[in-house]
C-alpha cells in the first residue's frame, strides 16, 4: 500500500523531470529553426562571394581596357597572360632591324656618324638586346603591374572554345596590339566551391563584356 507521502514524492519526481526536459515536437521545432538560420548565413555568405567575384572581373575588364588603349597611343605590343590564380602585363621586346647601308658606326656621306638602329624600342633588363622577339613582364604604368587573386577563384580561359592550359609557361597570353585588335577570348571566374560563374568575353575588335552565370548582360563595351 502506498501511503500519501510516497505519492507526493512519485509526482514530484514525474513532474521535475518533465519540466528538465524537451518534447519531440519542442526538438523538431529547434532544429528546423537551426536549419533555417544555417540557411540564411550559408546564402549570405555565398552571396558575398558571389559580389567578391564580380569586384574581381570588373577590375580586371577596366585594367584590360586602360592596358589596350595604352598599347594604341604608344604603338606597342602588349599581352596580358593568365595563371591558374593571377595574371601579369607583357610587354614584346623585339629589335629593330637595321636600315639598308648602315650599321653601328655607319658614317653618312657628310661624315656624321649615324645612329644605330639595331637598338630595341624596348631594352631589357641591364642594357642587353634580345636575339629574337620575346614578352617580358611590365609593371609600368602601375595599373599594370601583377595581380593574384583569392587561391579559392580558379581561372579558366578559353580560346576558339578550347580551354588553355593556364600552368603551362607559353600559354594563357591574349594580345592587346597597338592597331586596336585583341585576341578573342572567355574567361571565368569562379570559387572552387560554388556553381556561380562570373565571365568576361573579349572580340577582335576589344570590345570586352562582362556576363553573368545565366548570359545576362551586365556590362559592355562602349
Amino acid at each position: 500500500m502506498t501511503t500519501p507521502t510516497a505519492a507526493r514524492v512519485k509526482r514530484g519526481s514525474f513532474a521535475g523531470h518533465a519540466g528538465a526536459g524537451f518534447s519531440l515536437l519542442e526538438l523538431l521545432v529547434v532544429l528546423m529553426l537551426l536549419g533555417i538560420i544555417m540557411s540564411v548565413v550559408m546564402m549570405s555568405f555565398s552571396t558575398d562571394r558571389n559580389k567578391e567575384l564580380d569586384k574581381s572581373l570588373y577590375r580586371l575588364q577596366q585594367v584590360m581596357r586602360l592596358a589596350h588603349e595604352e598599347a594604341i597611343i604608344q604603338r606597342y605590343e602588349l599581352a596580358i597572360k593568365f595563371r591558374p590564380h593571377g595574371y601579369e602585363f607583357q610587354i614584346l621586346n623585339q629589335p629593330l632591324a637595321p636600315m639598308p647601308g648602315s650599321g653601328s658606326g655607319a658614317s653618312s656621306e657628310n661624315g656624321a656618324a649615324t645612329r644605330d638602329t639595331t637598338t630595341s624600342t624596348s631594352p631589357s633588363p641591364g642594357g642587353k638586346q634580345p636575339a629574337k622577339p620575346s614578352w617580358m613582364p611590365i609593371n609600368d604604368p602601375s595599373f599594370l603591374r601583377p595581380r593574384e587573386l583569392d587561391e579559392d577563384i580558379r581561372i579558366r580561359l578559353y580560346t576558339d572554345g578550347v580551354e588553355v592550359n593556364l600552368k603551362e609557361e607559353n600559354s594563357g597570353r591574349l594580345l592587346l596590339s597597338s592597331s586596336g585588335e585583341m585576341t578573342p577570348f572567355e574567361l571565368v571566374l569562379q570559387y572552387e566551391d560554388l556553381d556561380y560563374q562570373a565571365r568576361l568575353t573579349g572580340n577582335l575588335f576589344g570590345e570586352l563584356r562582362i556576363m553573368g552565370m545565366d548570359d545576362e548582360e551586365d556590362n559592355d563595351e562602349s
